[in-house]
């Protein structure tokens, strides 16, 4: 290492070299001695001058950083960089060939000796590339074929802790190196991102690779630019964390469950053992959040979650919080009711002391419902709702207690979905959805339609027959809700696919109890404003046994609605006896026949023939329900009926599905067009 001492003897020496040599004390941002020729260079009047010179105030951060590079590699390998640099003496840029080299100041500091060569003679490209390579924040490196590092710029240089790193040696995993390196290989690039070694952590790298040769040597190289990736990595991490595991306890979630569930009963049959779910529902949960407070109450939760992960036994008992108080526990052993009762035995001596909370003792105690594999059902969606129902059996049973299932609970449960107020809290939280099933032209084979019906897949129930929920409805008189929500719904379809340039017609069945309804037109009214749908485009279904009697509030209310520019359908055609005359009165723009009447051979269609023939007398469009096979279809083909839905085509689709299937249809009517235009 060079010491400098500014003695008499090497201020001659120097003075007299036509090189320019200065020294520059990099913490203190000064020239602190420079010969004759350096004064030419810095355009200085004079020695004195020259060091005057502030030199760190306008440096940029870029210049700061590459010298601060080039002192710790002084002190560290005695290093020497020869590099172009843009000098700027007097704000005029002057460009040199700049060979650095460490040299160690009388106070101990690492200074840097400066041997400015010959002025050199670089094109504008180049000149403002070498600029962008320093000040760019994409880290570039030049390594020669053996994998050692020929040119770092600064941002590559600040992130490597040895400047001695090879290529291979960046990489965290080697085996994403030698992917790289073998790709890099066979077609001259290559592209990853990647765990790799920095000075203050393992990072990602989004690392892009390619054949190139060293411009100085000739030889083979491989020129590489990276950019650090890791917040969104880890922001991506995060993201797919959050969306398998609960946010207050980090247990995995419901989400992870149900989508985890199909593996783990594979594993259970793989191992030949049997599987248990204990469902764990914190008893007066509500009373203790409005008691402490909503944050205080999330602390419960997690010292909750941390109580029954300590009653975990081994790694064959997985724990998740499916949200709200509840918590599931998923198990498997081949003595599937010794490992049970071990856990429920865990569960009581964890729980049986209280919880301290804002100063206070708050006993917890715990409903338990648990149901095995395959005993009590073969599925996820079988298991949970049987779980749950022997939660609410231990509920209703004084709880803090353990309930196992038994089949007399199903009817029980049925009738919490009427008294436990769990309708009034899904039309409140809004869980019912709406499937449509496609209405398809006769002769065409195009969907111009679709009809909406109400689905209720409950967080405590499972998927809810409609039968149950809509009767359920109109007893408990929460039919003009659950009919204005599921309106909503399809109008809301409705006007999405009118914007995509489908115009499809949506259908929503109606009620008596909706039509005797006062309220009925404004609601309506209300959600055409407020959706933006269009009237022309949407139907009401009644059927025909529901049809009321003469009833002025309904004939008011149906010619209003039809007014605004709806169409009202006779649902379940032929099945309600009604009277012709009665039918006559109100204003129908269609009919749907009945499957029965389809649904059989083809000689016991009598009814639907005449039916049919009555619905063309009066105008009326048709569409046949529950068409199931080609033959069918080509019944209604030979009698020109409009529309049909059924199985045969599809059944009823979530709103996801039915977009697939919409999307689906225009690709392949696109490839028939390109067809025929060939």
């Amino acid at each position: 290492m060079r010491h400098f001492h500014l003695d008499a003897g090497a201020y001659s020496i120097f003075s007299r070299l036509r090189t320019a040599v200065w020294i520059f004390d990099i913490d203190k941002g000064h020239v602190v001695w420079g010969n004759e020729a350096s004064l030419e260079i810095w355009a200085a009047d004079s020695l004195e001058e020259l060091v005057s010179r502030d030199m760190g105030r306008d440096m940029s951060q870029s210049v700061a950083q590459r010298l601060a590079q080039y002192r710790e590699d002084f002190i560290t390998s005695d290093a020497v960089f020869s590099e172009n640099w843009s000098l700027y003496p007097k704000g005029k840029p002057l460009t040199l060939r700049v060979i650095h080299s460490g040299v160690v100041l009388e106070d101990g500091r690492m200074a840097m000796l400066c041997e400015g060569m010959e002025k050199q003679s670089v094109d504008n490209e180049t000149l403002r590339s070498a600029e962008a390579l320093l000040h760019t924040k994409v880290m570039i490196t030049l390594f020669a074929d053996d994998g050692h590092a020929l040119y770092r710029n600064p941002a590559a240089r600040a992130v490597v802790s040895d400047i001695g790193e090879t290529f291979p040696q960046h990489f965290v995993d080697s085996g994403v190196y030698e992917m790289l390196a073998s790709e890099l290989k066979q077609s001259g690039a290559s592209r990853v991102v990647a765990a790799v070694n920095t000075k203050a952590e393992i990072c990602w790298h989004e690392v892009a690779a390619r054949f190139c040769y060293d411009a100085v040597t000739g030889n083979p190289a491989t020129l590489v630019s990276e950019v650090d990736v890791t917040e969104l990595k880890r922001t991506q991490e995060r993201a797919l964390h959050l969306t398998t595991h609960d946010v207050v306890t980090e247990l995995y979630n419901r989400k992870y469950v149900m989508e985890n569930f199909p593996r783990f009963l594979d594993l259970v049959r793989e191992e030949k053992f049997e599987g248990a779910l204990l469902l764990i529902d914190i008893d007066y949960f509500k009373y203790v959040n409005e008691s402490v407070g909503h944050e205080k109450g999330e602390r419960v939760l997690v010292e909750v979650a941390n109580r029954l992960r300590s009653c975990m036994i081994d790694s064959q008992d997985q724990l998740a919080r499916l949200g709200g108080d509840e918590f599931l526990v998923q198990t498997m052993d081949k003595d599937i009711d010794s490992r049970v009762r071990k856990l429920l035995k865990n569960v009581q001596e964890k729980f049986s002391r209280p919880f301290h909370v804002a100063n206070r003792s708050i006993p917890i105690t715990l409903s338990t419902g648990v149901v095995f594999f395959p005993k009590d059902g073969l599925d996820a969606t079988t298991l949970m709702k049987r779980a749950d129902l022997s939660v609410y059996h231990a509920k209703n049973h004084g709880r803090n207690r353990v309930s196992y299932y038994d089949p007399s609970f199903e009817m029980a449960g049925r009738a919490d979905i009427f008294h436990d107020g769990a309708l009034h809290a899904a039309l409140e939280n809004r869980e019912f959805t709406i499937h449509l099933q496609p209405r398809v032209h006769v002769h065409s084979g195009r969907i111009v339609g679709a009809e909406a019906l109400a689905r209720w897949n409950s967080p405590r129930y499972g998927m809810v027959s409609p039968d149950v929920f809509i009767s359920a409805c109109e007893e408990f008189g929460l039919i003009l809700e659950l009919g204005a929500q599921m309106f909503e719904l399809a109008a809301i379809e409705q006007k999405k696919y009118l914007r995509q340039g489908r115009p499809l017609t949506i259908s929503v069945n109606i009620s008596p109890y909706q039509l005797k309804d006062p309220g009925l037109v404004q609601t309506i009214e209300k959600i055409m404003n407020e959706t933006g749908c269009s009237p022309n485009h949407l139907e009401f279904e009644i059927t025909e046994s529901a049809m009321p009697e003469d009833n002025e509030t309904v004939t008011q209310a149906i010619n209003a609605i039809q007014r605004m520019g709806f169409r009202f359908f006779i649902d379940d055609f032929g099945t309600g006896y009604s009277n012709l005359s009665h039918i006559q009165k109100y204003p129908f723009s269609g009919l749907k026949i009945d499957r029965s009447f389809v649904n059989v051979e083809a000689e016991q269609r009598k009814l639907a023939e005449m039916i049919v023939m009555m619905a063309q007398a009066m105008s009326y469009n048709t569409v046949a329900e529950g068409i199931e096979t080609e033959e069918q279809l080509e019944w209604l083909r030979q009698r020109e009926v409009d529309e049909y839905q059924g199985f045969f085509f599809s059944k009823p689709l979530d709103r996801e599905k039915f977009a697939v299937l919409l999307r689906n249809e225009d690709a392949e009517l696109n490839r028939q067009k390109l067809w025929q235009a060939s």
